[in-house]
């Protein structure tokens, strides 16, 4: 876990892929997870037959889980520190929602307010659905009052970030991810609606904020190996000015060129909790 000071600390969010955990594949997502030190980790695709494998993770990080159910039975789960103090744990919504969610409010004793951590995967086959979900998140975010971050597989395109190849995209993301209009119907341009409801909700992506900062077009690169989108994101709330970096990270290709670990980068915010501008506890209202 970070060591720099009593108030950073780095967030990594990956989509594990829920089929089979064979010896090999589980100690390549270890040894990935244990080289980036993350003091919070959150997953999507937890499948319902194997939730020992988000607790499995969690031993080998010395963290604890906290696994949120999910309908379609991928669940989602947030791994932190065991000595953090659990504020809330908020599953109020995770029915509603299609792989579920959960917001996890923490603190440790060296910072100067709370955060809620949430880790969401929006319904990937319908971008309507994934608005309405979007908006629900939103306020699981911001219930407590506290800063904030949503992190996990959005499953639609970011407000910002490059067109992909449509061409190499699958058939049934190129129907689930494009905007649909009959007066042009061969024409396939991102459905930006789910990261416009997020930037309107009041929440940042860290990827465009490091973007804008540094110019660094690397972070703005596809993290779903196959749907050539950018749909693992973090958003931000009230954490702007806590934002030190960050990262998608590569993932280990086979002699076909799959990837080994999972078919989503992981990707890695580091946040300074003591830059926090806005330090109070706000009302919900």
């Amino acid at each position: 876990m970070t060591e720099t000071t009593p108030t950073r600390i780095r967030v990594l969010s990956w989509n594990i892929r829920y089929d089979a955990w064979t010896p090999s594949r589980r100690e390549a997502v270890h040894a990935l997870l244990a080289a980036q030190a993350p003091d919070v980790v959150c997953l999507q695709e937890i499948p319902s037959d194997d939730p020992a494998r988000a607790r499995d993770i969690a031993e080998h990080l010395g963290l604890a889980a906290r696994i949120a159910p999910a309908p379609n039975g991928l669940h989602t789960a947030v791994l932190v520190p065991p000595g953090w103090e659990e504020v809330a744990w908020d599953v109020k919504y995770a029915s509603a929602l299609w792989h579920g969610a959960g917001a996890l409010t923490v603190r440790a004793p060296s910072w100067p307010v709370p955060l809620t951590v949430v880790s969401a995967h929006l319904v990937p086959h319908d971008v309507d659905a994934a608005v309405g979900e979007a908006r629900l998140l939103i306020g699981r975010v911001q219930r407590q009052g506290c800063p904030g971050i949503l992190v996990g597989d959005i499953n639609h395109a970011p407000w910002m970030g490059p067109e992909p190849d449509w061409s190499r995209v699958p058939a049934h993301n190129r129907s689930a991810r494009t905007v649909l209009d009959p007066a042009r119907p061969e024409e396939l341009v991102a459905d930006r609606r789910v990261g416009l409801v997020l930037r309107r909700g009041g929440l940042v992506d860290a990827a465009e904020l490091h973007h804008a900062r540094t110019g660094d077009d690397a972070v703005l690169e596809a993290t779903g190996h196959y749907g050539r989108l950018r749909v693992d994101q973090v958003h931000l709330y009230r954490l702007e000015g806590a934002l030190l970096g960050y990262e998608r990270l590569p993932l280990t290709l086979d002699s076909a060129g799959d990837p080994v670990e999972s078919d989503h980068h992981p990707i890695v915010v580091d946040l300074d909790l003591g830059r926090v501008a806005d330090t109070a506890v706000h009302a919900w209202h």
